[in-house]
């Protein structure tokens, strides 16, 4: 029974030589990745569509009265009147 013991500490003690380092790199190289697709998430998105529906805001305030000619764009009131 003292040698399977033995030999279970040998198999800890080289796992801890051998592959911890590379476990622990995976490890850090999946919480960077993750950490930089929160950031993303955060914050480029939330400011995408602010930029997106400001664009849109804008392009509703102008409309064209005089028909096809872009000359006489006239920006509406916020309130109808």
């Amino acid at each position: 029974m003292n040698n399977f013991k033995n030999l279970n500490q040998e198999k800890i003690s080289q796992f801890e030589k051998n592959q911890a380092p590379l476990v622990e790199r995976k490890i850090k190289s999946n919480l960077n990745f993750f950490q930089f697709l929160g950031n993303l998430i955060e914050l480029f998105l939330p400011k995408q569509a602010q930029i997106y529906g400001k664009m849109l805001e804008e392009d509703k305030k102008y409309t064209n009265v005089g028909g096809s000619s872009t000359d006489k764009l006239v920006q509406q009131s916020k309130y109808p009147s």
